[in-house]
């Protein structure tokens, strides 16, 4: 039976989830399965827990939260012969749900009977602070509208707005920053190949849907290639409904300003551009990047896809 090092974000759990969790270590300690628990205290903490763990030769070191804390572990034990594990506890469990492991009692047979499965990994180098950065990151990636929102909603504005109108709340924030956006012009370097464009939102991921969005169909964990999102600045009409639409279809939205690009003879794109594995975006001024739904800085960016680069137990 392999060893199980559990990293644990406590800021989303609820009473219903800790229940889960005693259950699952009670469980654990009655089979005699070596597990070990520690609890995050602070962004990237997650991280260096990993990191500590795959230096103790755990065999799974299992991310317990959402896909921000999925980012912090698969940064923690790149490079090592640790796997990742899923326990699904987070706000945001994009990444669980696209692999059929978004309900707990799942995710936690697959940790116990699951196997070993190589994943790839997107490698991201952008701004923040005023200096470079770099993390790596598995599900999705976002650079203008999705990364600005959520950059604003951790702000004391959004949080006080989220006590009066409740469930309301990001449908209001979402067309809020949208009637106040303002595009950029951009430069996207394909496969090598350049493009210059207005952009509204760029997204490559490894799942097929972020926050309830359709907008990338074929991707997956494992098909050695970044699967893109591409939205130009259209009217606030279209920006509407492409989002309205999303939500209800990952079929593409018949706008001249949208693309996707992704796997060649799957769909073409007015790019003439496929199975990219390399591309960075410049703008005119800087414009917010998020990776694994965190936002963590601003372009320039570059990204690297890493093929196989991890293992996952599923």
């Amino acid at each position: 039976m392999p060893s199980y090092k559990f990293i644990v974000n406590p800021v989303p759990l609820n009473k219903k989830r800790r229940k889960f969790l005693k259950r699952v270590f009670n469980w654990l300690a009655q089979h005699n399965v070596e597990f070990s628990v520690e609890y995050t205290s602070k962004e990237k903490n997650a991280e260096s827990i990993a990191r500590k763990a795959a230096r103790e030769n755990f065999d799974v070191v299992v991310a317990s939260g959402g896909d921000g804390t999925i980012r912090e572990v698969v940064n923690g034990i790149y490079k090592t012969k640790s796997a990742l594990g899923v326990l699904p506890l987070g706000t945001s469990n994009d990444f669980a749900l696209h692999l059929g492991i978004n309900k707990l009692n799942k995710a936690f047979r697959s940790l116990m009977h699951g196997s070993r499965r190589k994943m790839d990994l997107g490698y991201a180098e952008f701004v923040s602070g005023g200096k470079k950065k770099k993390s790596l990151f598995c599900s999705t990636s976002g650079i203008g509208f999705d990364a600005k929102m959520l950059k604003a909603n951790k702000s004391k504005a959004f949080l006080a707005m989220k006590k009066i109108l409740k469930k309301f709340s990001y449908s209001a924030l979402g067309f809020l920053i949208m009637f106040n956006f303002s595009p950029t012009n951009a430069e996207i370097t394909l496969n090598k190949k350049k493009f210059r464009i207005s952009l509204f939102m760029l997204n490559a991921n490894f799942i097929k849907s972020m926050s309830g969005l359709k907008v990338s169909p074929y991707a997956n964990i494992n098909n050695g290639r970044f699967d893109i999102f591409l939205a130009e600045d259209s009217s606030i009409l279209k920006k509407i409904l492409s989002m309205k639409w999303y939500f209800i279809t990952s079929r593409k939205i018949p706008f001249k300003e949208v693309s996707y690009i992704t796997g060649e003879g799957l769909c073409r794109n007015k790019f003439g551009v496929y199975d990219v594995k390399k591309f960075s975006v410049s703008t005119e001024k800087p414009v917010e990047v998020q990776l694994n739904g965190d936002f963590v800085g601003y372009t320039p960016v570059k990204f690297t896809l890493l093929p196989k680069a991890v293992d996952i137990i599923l």
